[in-house]
């Protein structure tokens, strides 16, 4: 054996030649190599090396004696491809070095291969090429191994079949190899120098026919093939004819420093070389024979004639041998469409461009003077070279390349000869319109012919000018001639030359003529005529109307005689598919063209089809999709068949663009497209359950029976993909049509789930299907339910009425859950990544565009939970089976891919925020977890960066977009996956790093770990690598800290990070330790508060570039703006931030408390002029902008209707899609007949209408003006309106409040947020919409509108947000006291906000225009609704904070105040009636901002000081009097809607003729008023009493509404009965009736339930005498309250009415005397209430059974007060009861008993704690008395009972001073009746004893006792101000007297001692009350 069989330094680089030689010096004992080397031909060292290898990789394989078959198959197949790795990584490097990329990867290969090259790479490579010839060719004998050659050795025991397999694999990798050695030398020569010793070796291997014997092409060798045409483009490169070209462009001198090949020697060897090739060259020899006679007549032109070889006998060898025919071959392997991913074919095609371009220019050729058979290689040699390659074809027409210029001279050339011969200018014209640019300068070229060329007899009538030679003569047209059937199309007197028949035409002519000579009888004539501009488009279509009326007259024929016909048939296809092709690229690059040639009219040749005689392109579409496809039958059609119909389809959706009612109407009813469901007979209608199933099983039997029949035979299904690309155009224009939805139907049910299962030739073409197909879905999906607008009347309904559910329907009735959508998944990221290394073109891309379309279907499907297709879920994430990965892991390890960009890589985020919506249903789900194992193991790093990179700020602009997407990923986390959380927050470089790593208590951490850890590795696998310290929570604090900035440039960006942080703080559990990370930065809530607008600018309006322009600026100035909508978001947010966070930790301490949110609020709401929060208030309450906009869009779009209208009427173009169905013209159309009919005709109408349109006069009374109004009237321009509507945007999610809508993504602000007005121009047609000015400017109003609407929207959330902000600050104890100025800030703020929309109501305007989805009224509304909650609590804290309201003196801010508010409300209620009517307006707003407004009034009154008091001549007291008279009459008017504002009306009421108003003007007044004070109690009392009595029917609010307003309304008549004449009123209104009503309900067991809590018999005696009350329904369980409380603490509101209507009657009865109606009513009520007023009279127990309360020490005292006042009616009240008197005695005197129980030496323990929220709140607030004496002493203790908070530190509080001012005033009460009732008695009597209705004399004393005590603290301190110790001062004065009174009348009289104390007590409490001296 030699160990010269095999040399490595022929084929590896010397690299490794260093491994080789290690291993060949060193000593080896090779034991089972010897047959190895024999059969390969290696030495020892090399078997032995390949064959351990290949043991290490078979290790259970076991090598006997000798090596099987088997076995040497494999280790030759391992040899051989270690071979072609080494051969291909070479070939890698050499693209690396030439491409374009600069790189450190480039710079070290190109470092490496120079060295490479140093070394003898060159020499290795060509002998390791020369070596494979050699020994590939079968002439040479395989006896003797030859260096470098793959041989194999016969090995004795192989035998003979053993051989042959062994020789076919190594002929295979010989090939293979050969092919590989060729590009790597092409790529090496590409750019370097070639000497010409090396070309003219390569030369003699080619010239020795080795490259042809060595590759003789078989049919199943296309490897052998390949080499002979990279062995010819090897030449051919190396000869550099760009060079060449340049110079002779240059007319440069040809040297050996200017070209490789310049010096005339080295060309003498090679044209000696070459000419030893003309006896017989091969297909491989003869290009380079061409090539070098080009090469040769070039270089002789710039020579200077010092060595002119001969090229003549070079181009005729050439000629003779078929150079061209090769050359055509070589462009069709190397350079077709199908090589467009092999990284050589660009360096193919610049060389075949450049031999071509060469051959061409040195040899003149032209299309009129070629052979056919030349010029069809030269065609189709240039098609394949410019076919697809948008570079090449670019810079063709930019002319910037000289090489080029020959070709361009070429396709002169080819114009010339148009018509005539228009086969080679279509050709170059559709391959030179690869790209859309290139496609522009196509048609521009074709369109600017210069004449045109007509094929003549002598005979016809030309009159030749010049005789001569028939390529010279001039001739003139002594008529006119047609062409192409265009009558008159070479006008009489036009001029042309004549030529001479070009060979290609006289050849066709022969065969037309059966090999006739047709002699000189045929010229050809071009024509100069002045042609229009276009007029190669016609003559285009003219062509195509030609061919396919010829294919129609075939067609028509006899079947039998269709196969005689096909060669007829096969040129009329080879003729039409250039212009089709053409065709379809232009108006594909151009939609205007399409518009334009369907405006072009061609005449029809088709007899008999019924057709019109002129016809356009889409008849022309229509046509061939009728004729075409019924040519499938004959094979060999089948090929220009496809590519013709996929042209079809692409004019298809080209025209559906602009026209796609047209294109449904007449394309899509050819057979090829015509649905099952169009061809049987549809039904009218069906229902939405049953037409769903049918929906899916939707057929195109014509298009399903090509795809069977043609396009899975050739594995191309281009048909089905242009299909799918014009459904897809046709949905995204809006049109509506059952046609379309069959389409969609098939799609889903038949395409979606079947295409994965074809056979492709390209995997490209199956991933481009998908892409299509999912498109599709994701249009359907996000369609609107059919619109409820006027059609054109059509016999075909509609397939189902709403194609979205359609959809969702069908994809839910898949076998597996969802079997329409998971068998067409894209590959996952693994493929995708595979594919990029193994492709760099076509397929790649295609897999790429089908993953993103799957990640913007994903967010449509609606996965979530609630979602449509929720159902689905679960098998989104079920494993098949196996092996199989889940569809949602599939999808979601594209997040680890690495092609993808900003926007792309936004729409997969929005993916995976949709698969998690999914996965928040499946139960213990680690989503963390699941993303790392569907992005493999070690991607979790490269996956968590993808995630939360986004949030990382840049020093450039930020993709607002993808910021958005990260954010909402991280909000969706937040919402339901703790594990997602943790991967996207932690680690964190906020974080201290050695916390993190230390172990952590907490369960809650622990389980976030191992949910972060997901899966534990197995055995031996490798640990993730440390995830980066850098999360979300870093990018978000950035944001924060750059809030300034980011609100100034990107308010995006800063709006949505904001909106991640504040999903934070409402996330809880869930994200607390993120929120504590934050809240430690120093400087938060400063960074977040410097996210505001500067408090120092104190601006009252919103910024310009906000919100504030004006109503008069034009529509382009808001669309400008969209940037002020996210601003004023990001204000939102951060408040709302401020606002949630200063909630939660208001109660901190110590350093945080001064750092935090609160602290902040707190200080900005203590600030003197109101602070940063008001500031903004003012800010966001201007008034809404862009009224004049809004109420202008209506108009545009009437206006729009109208022009579109007329002008389709006009228009013979547009005027056909008026009557076709489903689309926006049709249903405008169907709208506008009643404005249609007017006129004589509709032609007249028409033209009627365009005369308006195009008049100059647009005035209020022309009669443009006119007709636009009556097309608003029919509802035109609403219709274009809601076709423009957006879907997804849901404004009522968007504006709400808080974090209700944050699953949901956040709201696109901006031009498209209410109308999409591309969607509109895609509805009415682009280039109409671009051509009509009315179109124009009502699309430019629709984005301004979205600009302006949006911004409101965000204005109202900031609005909202400062709102909360203010409620928070100012809801502590300790907040603090607001001064006036803040105040009237406010209510400025109010009235600014408030009369513009008042204005505007009253003048009866429309403020929204035609804006449905937004309300200018509504807007503003809002705003001063807000504004006005705002104002209330202003005011609560002013009235709680400000001066006390008794003083007696109101300073004239308050004044102010009261009357700026006074009069919003006045202008309110004169003005609600017009807003309630006003359009737009929300009735539900209405009625908060009413009942706002009217609480605030009421609070200002309330703090008001007495206007009774003080001086009378102050103006401006006086002037608020006057203002509170006149706002009476509308107060009461309110009332009697008994609405919402009817109660808070009268309490205001009542508060102004108690305080403000004498009853001198006020009782006037009421009894003016048209409201019936009872009548209103009366129907309040009703409803309540109904609701009670049928249950609660009734909504909540209505029953707490009118328990309210009766409430009020006792109330008020309270406060106005005291009056005599306002009794006497309400009496004669017959108050008393309603009063016994309302009495005797109240005590009902069925009614309010008082009467039900009293027991028919006493309780036994020892129990102080009480009634017990029953288990009343109202009554909690526990202590017994009476029925004063209810079961949630609270005051029962009955038994508040019960108080006021006691206290009413006893007002009435004493100031009506004598009016015997009252009385009798009194007595009668009196009578039905008995056992409730003697309860009310029984002292309590005071015990925890039944504590002393104060409801009921309230009602005790009204009790007594009704009692004593119906004492002069004893004779009436002891008719109707005898024993009721008596019994009412002794429990009042029973009470006194009670009362009387605490002395100066005695004290008693009561137990009376706070019962309700509000006596609670009251028990911790310090007494308003100084006394500390009594019952103040024991009810402080007693109230004390139970610790409820810090308030039981207050020895007094309020609370139990207030039960023990009940308590006296009860005393004086039950006295007073006493008194009243008490008969006189002789001593006779007294003696005897008086009994229990008398009070004991003793017990009086004590009750005087107590009142001396107390006087002396009540009277140490002035009364003035004080209105509670003025009160009880008069209290204890009254006690005193009545106690006396009782003890004379008992013939008691005290002890002279007691008598003077009593004496002095009360003159000092008569001197404390009058100081000067008054005691009246």
């Amino acid at each position: 054996m030699s160990t010269s069989t095999f040399d490595a330094t022929l084929l590896w680089w010397p690299p490794l030649e260093r491994f080789y030689i290690y291993l060949t010096s060193s000593p080896h004992n090779v034991l089972d190599n010897l047959q190895l080397s024999d059969t390969l031909d290696l030495d020892e060292v090399q078997a032995y090396i390949l064959l351990r290898r290949w043991q290490a990789d078979h290790k259970d394989v076991v090598i006997k004696a000798r090596l099987t078959l088997e076995q040497l198959h494999s280790l030759a197949q391992a040899y051989f491809l270690e071979r072609s790795y080494a051969i291909e990584s070479l070939k890698l490097i050499l693209q690396v070095v030439e491409g374009d990329q600069e790189s450190d990867l480039a710079e070290v290969c190109r470092e490496h291969l120079k060295h490479w090259l140093l070394s003898g790479l060159e020499n290795s490579l060509v002998s390791s090429l020369l070596g494979n010839l050699r020994a590939g060719g079968p002439a040479i004998p395989a006896v003797q191994p030859q260096d470098g050659a793959l041989v194999v050795r016969d090995a004795g025991s192989v035998g003979a079949p053993g051989r042959a397999a062994l020789a076919q694999a190594r002929a295979q990798q010989a090939a293979a190899e050969r092919c590989a050695l060729l590009e790597i030398l092409l790529l090496l020569y590409y750019s370097r120098s070639l000497k010409v010793e090396r070309w003219l070796e390569l030369a003699a291997a080619v010239r020795s026919s080795l490259v042809l014997q060595g590759s003789a092409p078989k049919p199943h060798q296309a490897p052998g093939r390949r080499a002979d045409h990279l062995a010819s483009l090897l030449l051919l490169q190396t000869l550099d004819l760009e060079t060449l070209l340049q110079l002779v462009a240059e007319n440069g001198a040809l040297t050996s420093d200017a070209h490789r090949f310049g010096s005339v020697a080295d060309r003498e060897r090679i044209d000696a070389e070459l000419r030893s090739w003309w006896d017989g060259p091969s297909e491989a020899q003869t290009p380079v024979l061409l090539a070098w006679a080009a090469f040769t007549a070039l270089a002789n032109l710039i020579s200077n004639g010092e060595s002119d070889l001969d090229y003549r006998g070079h181009a005729q060898v050439a000629a003779d041998d078929g150079a061209l025919a090769s050359l055509a071959a070589s462009a069709s392997s190397l350079c077709s469409p199908s090589t467009n991913s092999d990284p050589l074919a660009s360096l193919f095609r610049s060389t075949l461009l450049a031999l071509l371009s060469s051959v061409i220019g040195a040899f003149g050729l032209s299309p009129a003077r070629l052979p056919g058979r030349d010029l069809e290689h030269i065609l189709h040699l240039l098609q394949s070279v410019f076919e697809g390659q948008q570079d090449l074809c670019e810079s063709f027409w930019s002319k910037e390349s000289v090489i080029e210029e020959p070709l361009r001279h070429f396709l002169h050339e080819s114009r010339g000869l148009f018509p005539a011969m228009p086969g080679p200018l279509l050709r170059l014209l559709s391959g030179l319109s690869s790209s859309r640019d290139a496609a522009v300068e196509a048609n521009a070229y074709l369109a600017s012919l210069p004449g045109v060329a007509q094929l003549h007899d002598r005979s016809q009538p030309l009159q030749f000018l010049e005789e001569g030679s028939s390529a010279e003569e001039a001739v003139e047209a002594s008529e006119s001639f047609s062409v192409l059937g265009i009558a008159d199309a070479v006008p009489k007197g036009a001029h042309g030359s004549v030529h001479a028949l070009p060979p290609f035409l006289a050849e066709t002519m022969i065969d037309d003529m059966a090999g006739g000579d047709i002699g000189d009888d045929r010229v050809l004539v071009q024509w100069r005529l002045p042609m229009q501009l276009g007029a190669g488009q016609i003559l285009l279509l003219s062509i195509v109307q030609e061919q396919l009326s010829v294919l129609h007259r075939i067609m028509r024929a006899p079947a039998r005689e269709h196969a005689q016909a096909l060669g007829r048939i096969e040129e009329a296809l080879a003729v039409l598919s250039p212009p089709m092709h053409l065709l379809a690229r232009m108006t594909t690059a151009q939609h205007a063209l399409a518009v334009s040639l369907v405006q072009m009219r061609v005449p029809s040749n088709l007899q008999g089809s019924g057709a019109d005689s002129n016809r356009n392109l889409v008849s022309l579409v229509a046509s061939a999709l009728s004729v075409l496809p019924q040519l499938h039958a004959h094979a060999p059609l089948h090929h220009p068949l496809l590519s013709i119909l996929e042209d079809c389809l692409g004019l298809a959706a080209a025209l559906a663009v602009n026209l796609p009612a047209r294109v449904l109407d007449e394309v899509c009813t050819a057979p090829l497209l015509q649905p099952a469901s169009a061809l049987a007979s549809a039904p009218r209608s069906l229902t939405p359950a049953p037409s769903c199933p049918r929906f899916v099983e939707q057929s195109v039997p014509g298009l399903q029976h090509l795809q069977q029949e043609l396009e899975a035979r050739s594995g191309s299904y281009a048909v089905s993909e242009a299909f799918l690309r014009l459904v897809c155009v046709l949905m995204l224009s809006g049109t509506s049509s059952p046609t379309l939805q069959a389409y969609v139907g098939f799609v889903v049910g038949h395409m979606l789930p079947n295409h994965p299962r074809w056979h492709y030739a390209t995997q490209s073409q199956r991933w481009r299907i998908n892409a299509a197909a999912n498109k599709i879905v994701r249009l359907a999906l996000t369609t609107d339910a059919l619109p409820a607008v006027p059609a054109v009347p059509t016999a075909q309904a509609a397939l189902v009425p709403d194609l979205a559910v359609a959809v969702r329907h069908a994809l839910q009735q898949g076998s597996g859950g969802a079997s329409y959508l998971w068998v067409a998944l894209p590959p996952d990221a693994a493929a995708l990544r595979a594919l990029s290394l193994r492709e760099s073109g076509a397929e790649a891309a295609a897999a790429e565009e089908a993953a993103q379309e799957w990640q913007r279907l994903l967010p449509t499907l609606g996965l979530g939970p609630g979602a449509p297709l929720a159902a689905l879920s679960p098998s989104l994430f079920q494993v098949p089976r196996v092996g199989v990965p889940s569809p949602a892991s599939i999808l979601a390890s594209l997040i680890s891919c690495g092609y993808l960009d900003a926007s792309a890589q936004a729409e997969v985020l929005r993916g995976i925020c949709a698969l998690a919506q999914a996965g928040a249903q499946a139960a213990q789900m680690s989503f963390a977890g699941f993303l790392s194992h569907a992005c493999g193991q070690g991607q979790l790093p490269l996956v968590r960066s993808r995630l939360v990179e986004p949030l990382r700020l840049s020093d450039g602009k930020v993709d607002a977009d993808l910021y958005a997407a990260s954010a909402q990923l991280l909000i969706v986390a937040l919402t339901s996956h703790p594990s997602l959380v943790d991967l996207l927050l932690f680690q964190s470089s906020l974080t201290d790093t050695e916390a993190e790593a230390a172990p952590t208590g907490t369960s809650g951490d622990e389980q976030s770990k191992k949910r972060l850890a997901g899966p534990s590795p197995g055995k031996g696998a490798k640990k993730e690598p440390k995830v980066a310290a850098w999360s979300c929570l870093d990018g978000l604090w950035e944001a924060v800290k750059a809030g300034a900035r980011l609100r100034a440039q990107q308010p995006a960006v800063l709006a949505h990070a904001l909106r991640a942080m504040l999903a934070m703080w409402q996330a809880g559990a869930m994200a607390w330790r993120a929120v504590e990370v934050l809240r430690a930065q120093g400087g938060l809530w400063g960074a977040v508060a410097g996210c505001l607008p500067e408090a120092a600018q104190r601006s009252l309006l919103l910024d310009a570039s906000d919100l504030d322009g004006g109503d008069e600026e034009p529509a382009r100035v808001w669309e400008a703006r969209s940037d002020g909508a996210w601003r004023l978001a990001a204000e939102a947010h951060a408040l709302q931030l401020l606002s949630l966070d200063a909630f939660a930790h208001r109660r901190a301490t110590g350093s945080e408390a001064e750092t935090s949110a609160w602290s902040l609020l707190d200080g900005w709401a203590r600030d003197a002029d109101g602070g940063q929060l008001f500031v903004l208030l003012q800010r966001y309450s201007a008034p809404c902008a862009g009224r004049r906009l809004l109420a202008g869009l209506q108009q545009s779009a009437d206006e729009a209707a109208l022009e579109l209208v007329s002008t389709a009427l006009c228009d013979k173009m547009l005027g056909p899609s008026l009557q076709l169905p489903g689309s926006l013209l049709g249903s405008l159309y169907a709208l506008s007949q009643p404005l249609l009919r007017r006129g004589s005709s509709q032609e007249a109408a028409a033209a009627e209408l365009q005369e308006a349109v195009e008049s100059s006069d647009k005035g209020l009374s022309s009669m443009h003006a006119h007709f636009v109004a009556e097309m608003g009237c029919l509802g035109g321009g609403s219709l274009l309106l809601r076709a423009a509507e957006t879907s997804q945007c849901d404004l009522e999610a968007a504006s709400e409040d808080g974090l209700a809508s944050f699953w949901e993504p956040s709201p696109r602000y901006g031009t498209a947020y209410l109308y999409d007005a591309d969607r509109l121009a895609r509805r009415i047609g682009p280039e109409f919409a671009r051509e009509l000015e009315s179109v124009q400017h009502l699309l430019g109003s629709m984005r301004a509108v979205g600009v302006l609407v949006s911004t409101e929207d965000a204005r109202q959330s900031a609005l909202r947000a400062v709102r909360g902000a203010i409620a928070v600050s100012l809801g502590g104890a300790d907040a603090p006291q607001l001064g006036a100025s803040v105040v009237a800030g406010v209510v400025a703020a109010l009235s600014r906000a408030l009369l513009p929309p008042m204005a505007q109501a009253a003048k009866g305007t429309r403020g929204n225009g035609g804006v449905s989805a937004f309300s200018w009224l509504s807007a503003s509304l809002s705003s001063a609704a807000e504004v006005a909650q705002v104002l209330v609590l202003v005011l609560q804290r002013w009235q709680g904070r400000g001066k006390a309201a008794g003083s007696g003196r109101a300073p004239s801010s308050d004044l102010s105040i009261c009357a700026d508010l006074l009069h919003i409300t006045r202008t309110w209620l004169t003005g609600r009636g017009a807003l309630a009517g006003a359009r737009g307006a929300d009735r539900a707003l209405l009625g908060d901002l009413e009942g706002s407004l009217l609480a605030a009034l009421l609070l200002a009154l309330q703090r008001l000081a007495p206007l009774l008091t003080g001086t009378a001549r102050n103006e401006p007291r006086a002037a608020l009097r006057t203002a509170l008279a006149q706002a009476l009459g509308p107060l009461l008017e309110l009332c009697r809607e008994a609405e919402g504002g009817s109660a808070t009306a009268l309490a205001i009421v009542a508060v102004v003729i108690q305080r403000h108003l004498s009853p001198s003007t006020w009782l006037p007044l009421l009894q003016q008023a048209q409201v019936n004070l009872v009548d209103v109690m009366d129907c309040a009392f009703r409803t309540v009493a109904r609701v009670k009595r049928h249950g609660s029917a009734q909504p909540k609010a209505v029953i707490e509404q009118a328990s309210t307003l009766v409430g009020t309304s006792l109330s008020l008549i309270l406060t106005a009965v005291q009056h005599k004449g306002a009794a006497q009123l309400l009496a004669d209104q017959g108050l008393l009736g309603c009063l016994l009503a309302m009495a005797a309900w109240m005590v009902a067991a069925d009614g309010g339930g008082l009467g039900s809590a009293v027991m028919e018999e006493p309780v036994e005696a020892g129990q102080g005498g009480v009634r017990r009350p029953m288990s009343a329904s109202a009554a909690p369980q526990g202590p017994d309250y009476a029925g004063a409380y209810s079961s949630g603490r609270q005051p029962v509101p009955v038994h508040q009415h019960w108080l006021s209507l006691c206290a009413i009657l006893g007002v009435v009865v004493r100031a009506l005397p004598g009016w015997t109606g009252v009385e009798a009513d009194a007595v009668a009520l009196l009578v039905a209430a008995e056992e409730r007023l003697l309860l009310a009279l029984e002292p309590p127990a005071a015990t925890p059974a039944q504590p002393l309360t104060l409801a009921m020490l309230q009602e005790t005292e009204r009790a007594a007060f009704l009692l004593a006042s119906m004492a002069r009616l004893l004779g009436q009240w002891q008719m109707a009861m005898p024993a009721s008197l008596p019994a009412a005695r002794q429990t009042a005197a029973s009470f006194l008993s009670f009362a009387a129980l605490p002395t100066a030496a005695d004290t008693c323990s009561v137990h009376c704690p706070p019962v309700s929220p509000a006596e609670k709140a009251q028990a911790k607030e310090p007494a308003g008395l100084p006394v500390g004496e009594a019952w103040f002493d024991v009810c402080a203790e007693g109230s004390r009972a139970e610790k409820a908070g810090p308030g039981d530190g207050l020895k007094h509080s309020d609370y139990s001073a207030s039960l023990a001012e009940a308590l006296y005033s009860s005393i004086a009460q039950a006295l007073s009746f006493l008194c009243a009732v008490a008969p006189e008695v002789g001593e006779e009597e007294v003696a005897v004893g008086l009994g229990p209705e008398w009070p004991e004399p003793r017990l009086l004393g004590g009750l005087q006792q107590q009142c001396l005590a107390m006087s002396f603290e009540v009277c140490q301190r002035s009364m003035a101000g004080n209105a509670r110790a003025a009160r009880l001062c008069r209290t204890l004065l009254a006690i005193l007297a009545m106690t006396r009174r009782l003890q004379a009348a008992q013939g008691f009289h005290p002890d002279p001692a007691l008598a003077e104390r009593i004496r002095d007590g009360q003159a000092r409490m008569t001197a404390a009350l009058h100081p000067t001296g008054d005691a009246s």
